[in-house]
């Protein structure tokens, strides 16, 4: 009976109403015959892995290992930079129209993909009472792919107020700090930290290359990228730095960093990350480590090239740093 009612649905394709009248049965005992069909291995089912889209075989292999809510991942395809990252920005902001809601509150950090999501995020549900927050200071950098223009960007769009922080990444000493996180414009973002529940923000690098917003601020000392290069580290969020297992560094310029706190992050409900190209495969791995990502989005050969590495311990990153002389003598290169 059990092999009978699992060919004529399984083959047949007939319903379980279909199987009932023929075998004399009713649908529920039909169910509990395949059901049963199943459970004692007559019936084993296979997915035939060459009809699932490879993207998405990466994507939940991401999401599996280091336990993220969703991962997207967009083809490279061998196509320019400019067009990748659009193609990351569009799929981010597909993604972001699905989960913001009226009364939100949003913060952005100063990326080139974050400025990618910009460009492509709409408003197709005439969302309201959204808030944008500037999560970095960064009026030392350039417009384009600045904090500022970026939430400008999205308060256009969502017709929302936006919060700034007019001040560099990072600043000289403490005590300029100080009297910046007094100026009160600046107090009152930093006052409205607590109520972001949307953070969208950039993954940096440091090796095998120091990512350009570090070095276009002119904001690190050369002692201080000796002191990073020193401590193995593999990139930022945030410009907080971390080694490659996701354990935050503790820097000499830390308490100089103009920005939403670390501490902030974990509380914050979406924490969507947007991120490009094969060379951040470490940051982007530390940045995993962290636990502090819970969307993310990429191109397909930096996530093939994370899974390749995704064993990676402190012990080989260090080993790999220390005998990689094109980067030693890249760092050296930066010191004259």
């Amino acid at each position: 009976m059990v092999y009978k009612a699992s060919r004529l649905y399984y083959e047949d394709d007939l319903t379980f109403t279909e199987i009932g009248k023929k075998l004399k049965l009713s649908r529920f005992q039909v169910a509990n015959i395949i059901k049963t069909a199943k459970e004692i291995g007559l019936v084993r089912i296979i997915i035939d892995e060459k009809f699932i889209d490879k993207n998405l075989k990466t994507a939940t292999l991401l999401e599996d290992i280091f336990k993220i809510d969703k991962v997207l991942v967009v083809n490279n395809e061998n196509l320019p930079e400019s067009e990748v990252k659009r193609k990351i920005g569009l799929e981010a902001a597909n993604l972001l129209v699905n989960i913001i809601k009226d009364n939100d509150v949003i913060s952005l950090t100063t990326s080139s993909t974050v400025k990618a999501i910009a460009d492509s995020i709409y408003n197709i549900g005439k969302i309201k009472n959204i808030k944008i927050i500037e999560a970095n200071g960064g009026s030392n950098l350039s417009y384009s792919n600045s904090v500022h223009n970026i939430s400008r960007k999205f308060s256009k769009v969502f017709n929302a107020p936006h919060f700034t922080i007019n001040a560099p990444i990072i600043v000289d000493s403490i005590e300029t700090k100080r009297v910046l996180l007094g100026e009160k414009n600046i107090k009152n973002t930093y006052k409205m930290f607590h109520e972001i529940n949307i953070l969208i923000f950039g993954i940096g690098t440091f090796y095998p290359k120091i990512n350009k917003l570090m070095i276009e601020s002119g904001d690190l000392h050369k002692n201080e990228f000796l002191e990073l290069k020193r401590l193995y580290a593999a990139g930022n969020i945030l410009f907080y730095y971390f080694d490659i297992e996701g354990n935050f560094l503790n820097t000499s310029f830390d308490n100089r960093i103009i920005c939403l706190p670390k501490e902030n992050i974990k509380d914050i409900s979406y924490k969507v990350a947007a991120v490009f190209g094969h060379e951040k495969k470490y940051g982007v791995l530390g940045a995993l480590r962290t636990g502090l990502i819970n969307f993310l989005i990429l191109d397909n050969v930096l996530a093939e090239k994370i899974l390749e590495i995704k064993d990676l311990s402190q012990k080989e990153f260090k080993k790999k740093c220390g005998e990689d002389i094109n980067f030693n003598d890249y760092i050296n290169q930066m010191m004259l």
